[in-house]
């Protein structure tokens, strides 16, 4: 259980970063984490009222929203995004 929520925080904790980091500089990228921290939320609330049948969907979506935090990290910086344009 401890290995589980670990897990969990883990994610939403990047995700939140990556939200406030990202606010400004990239307002898309801003909505689509907090897109998959709404789903994340949705889908654990849901959990909790019914059985999770479908859980290999909280698992696609747990390591998407982990793809998205680490490609807002890839991203350069806004600085360098206007020196190259």
């Amino acid at each position: 259980m401890l290995l589980f929520l670990s897990m969990l925080a883990a994610t939403i904790l990047s995700l939140l970063r990556t939200r406030s980091q990202t606010a400004e500089t990239n307002p898309e990228l801003e909505q689509t984490v907090s897109a998959f921290l709404l789903a994340i939320t949705g889908y654990l609330v849901m959990g909790v009222f019914l059985h999770m049948s479908y859980v290999r969907y909280f698992w696609l979506m747990l390591a998407m929203a982990d793809a998205c935090a680490c490609v807002a990290r890839c991203q350069p910086p806004a600085e360098a995004q206007e020196a190259i344009a």
